[in-house]
């Protein structure tokens, strides 16, 4: 009895792995328009919520990058208020996070999209040649992936509570 008790056990944990797994990969994420975007930046397909603070006096222009995925930027909300006297501060979501336009593309959402559409934001919307990135949690493996594939554009980097830059999960499960 003691034998079957256990066998009982380990096949109700396995069930639960099964249809747990099942119902987590067959979530899609919803169709959402940008939400609160009186001016969105359009980038590579997605309306991002994006919100530019500050006046140019010559810097590079400081872009707060979130964490999550799934956050948004109001995490810095007041926290940077004092560099807007010397440069531009850009807050902005990340595709599928906070404000931000959220399509049912899982393909859309990977590190290597989000490292070209950081890419993009700065070069189409930012319109700087340099930038300062600050990277908080997941954000701080964006900036780090974006630091590696385009370092003449990274002025510096702040890394805020951090993670690595791959940050060990490779299966969507788990993660």
């Amino acid at each position: 009895t003691f034998f079957l008790a256990i066998l009982a056990v380990l096949v109700l944990i396995v069930l639960y792995a099964a249809i747990t797994y099942v119902l987590y990969n067959r979530v899609m994420p919803q169709s959402r328009p940008c939400v609160d975007c009186a001016t969105p930046a359009h980038v590579n397909g997605y309306d991002l919520y994006y919100c530019e603070l500050g006046t140019d006096k010559g810097l590079p222009p400081v872009i707060l990058v979130h964490g999550g995925p799934g956050h948004s930027s109001l995490s810095f909300k007041n926290g940077f208020d004092f560099l807007v006297e010397e440069t531009r501060v850009i807050f902005y979501d990340q595709r599928g996070s906070g404000n931000s336009q959220i399509k049912p593309n899982l393909e859309d959402y990977t590190i290597e999209q989000l490292v070209e559409e950081l890419e993009a934001l700065r070069s189409d919307v930012v319109k700087a040649d340099k930038v300062i990135l600050v990277g908080h949690s997941f954000g701080s493996a964006l900036v780090q992936r974006y630091a590696l594939k385009y370092p003449e554009h990274v002025e510096k980097m702040v890394i805020a509570g951090g993670i690595r830059i791959n940050n060990g999960m490779s299966n969507r499960f788990v993660w």
